[in-house]
């Protein structure tokens, strides 16, 4: 596991993976928060070689945004749950959370040392989760449906391999 070059009385408050979602090709890696700043250190296998790191110091955040699942505004990196940063310039930064990631850990860790000038915007609860950021995602019917269409195009796909195989 990597970790960032820390500055003097700098330490780490959480680390999760996350993907920055902007352009293609996008950055993945780990995204660091201290007690001063912001660090994403790519993984350059995730980030198909293109990874940037990327570093904002957290006196310069002023808004942050969490968003669930194909929330946020953003196609790439749109099935994770996100975080978004505004910085004191206007621009924006989208980390999309893997799957297995803490989004909300991230964020109550981000929400505890950002800078006094910085404000939250949550999106809006959800009446039977009306204290999680995050909105658990729903199975719905087309879920089910396109499981289906995975398992049937797999069970064809396996059927003609062997068909080959064994000269059918």
């Amino acid at each position: 596991m990597s970790r960032p070059m820390m500055q003097p009385g700098e330490e780490i408050l959480a680390r999760d993976g996350v993907q920055l979602a902007r352009g293609f090709p996008q950055t993945a890696g780990d995204l660091f928060l201290t007690n001063r700043r912001l660090v994403l250190l790519p993984n350059q296998f995730m980030s198909l070689g293109f990874g940037k790191s990327l570093e904002v110091p957290l006196e310069r955040v002023r808004e942050i945004k969490a968003h669930g699942r194909f929330q946020g505004g953003t196609l790439v990196g749109g099935a994770g749950r996100k975080v978004e940063i505004v910085l004191d310039d206007g621009t924006r930064h989208t980390f999309s959370f893997f799957l297995n990631g803490d989004p909300a850990g991230f964020l109550a860790a981000l929400e505890r040392c950002h800078s006094p000038a910085a404000t939250l915007v949550s999106p809006p609860p959800i009446a039977a989760q009306a204290a999680h950021p995050f909105p658990k995602p729903r199975r719905t019917v087309w879920f089910w449906l396109s499981i289906a269409v995975v398992f049937a195009a797999a069970a064809v796909l396996i059927h003609d391999l062997v068909g080959l195989y064994l000269g059918w």
